[in-house]
């Protein structure tokens, strides 16, 4: 797990946010005009804050189908106790910074889609960040009316005091707030109190989605660019028996074929197969020269593993009796004898 954000880690990375207000770390900085409001205020890493109301949410981990640009910003604007509606979802840029040895890194570690574990990283920091940002809103609010802050409560993008029917959006409370020094007690939400988490919301960016206007990897180009196509093992232990690239080379476009030998099944490499990589100049060349490739492969003593083959083991496995790792106490008992 990603520990919290400490609140110098906080300061830290505000300060490295490019425009608006920085919270603490430059009080006079002017507001950056936006088309979503007339002035924007950066009130920590990953959110603006601008003057009708509306959010801009950085999602720090690339959006590549999975749905990070929803769950992840939905967990930051939970906190910040905003309507989904209220939200606009944009990449966050990668901050760098130089450590005490004058080397760069990267501030939140490397910001990349894999492995499932977006969500379980990002929960705490995202939790804390949106929770800041609220905290200083209230604040802001507490002393603009002269009210114990404790007396105030946030909803849908707006401060309130109920007693006296005083609200105030964060648009409007968004600069005074990035002034306050930042407070050390943060208090998140309890689980009861979610809003946004745990319930349906539209992707941010469906319709650019479904009309094709994002631009993805494969859109990339640069100058002098080849392409690459890799025909991979059917079989996770397979090697390559022999190779006749003769055809691929004499499709129009290619430029070489490459032999991807299948690497030691080490802890980071044991899901990679053997494989041959057609070069050319276009992906069009390179698939007509991977379609022309005549390979024969080898067979490992696992070629015959598969979904089905593992069901069965575990099937096998789940009738017999497990292996006893460590025997301590009586379970049973204690299970019996539990009143929950």
């Amino acid at each position: 797990m990603t520990p919290s954000f400490t609140r110098r880690e906080f300061l830290e990375v505000s300060a490295l946010a490019a425009g608006g207000m920085m919270i603490t770390m430059r009080p006079s900085a002017p507001a950056v005009a936006s088309p979503l409001g007339k002035t924007d205020t950066v009130m920590g890493p990953y959110l603006k804050i601008f003057s009708n109301g509306f959010v801009e949410i950085g999602g720090p981990v690339p959006e590549l189908g999975q749905g990070v640009h929803t769950s992840l910003p939905m967990i930051l604007a939970e906190e910040l106790d905003v309507d989904w509606g209220q939200v606009r979802v944009v990449q966050a840029p990668i901050y760098m910074r130089t450590n005490a040895q004058g080397r760069v890194e990267l501030v939140h570690g490397r910001q990349h889609a894999g492995g499932s574990h977006s969500v379980r990283r990002q929960w705490p920091n995202l939790r804390r960040m949106g929770a800041t940002a609220r905290a200083q809103l209230i604040r802001a609010a507490a002393r603009r009316w002269g009210i114990d802050a404790a007396a105030l409560t946030t909803r849908s993008g707006e401060v309130r005091h109920e007693a006296s029917g005083r609200r105030s959006s964060y648009g409007d409370l968004a600069a005074a707030a990035a002034e306050i020094p930042l407070s050390e007690d943060v208090t998140l939400k309890s689980a009861d109190q979610f809003r946004l988490v745990g319930r349906d919301h539209p992707p941010p960016h469906m319709v650019e989605i479904v009309t094709g206007k994002p631009i993805f990897g494969i859109d990339a180009t640069l100058p002098g660019m080849l392409d690459a196509t890799i025909e991979r093992c059917p079989y996770l232990d397979g090697e390559i028996a022999s190779l006749d690239d003769s055809a691929a080379l004499a499709v129009p476009g290619v430029r070489q074929v490459v032999r991807i030998e299948r690497p030691p099944l080490d802890r980071y490499y044991r899901q990679l197969a053997a494989g041959v990589a057609v070069v050319a100049d276009s992906a069009w060349s390179a698939r007509k020269g991977r379609r022309a490739l005549e390979i024969e492969w080898t067979r490992g003593p696992h070629h015959d593993e598969s979904t089905e083959s593992f069901d069965r083991q575990c099937e096998q496995l789940l009738a017999g009796r497990g292996q006893i790792v460590r025997d301590e106490g009586d379970c049973d008992a204690a299970l019996a004898a539990a009143a929950s």
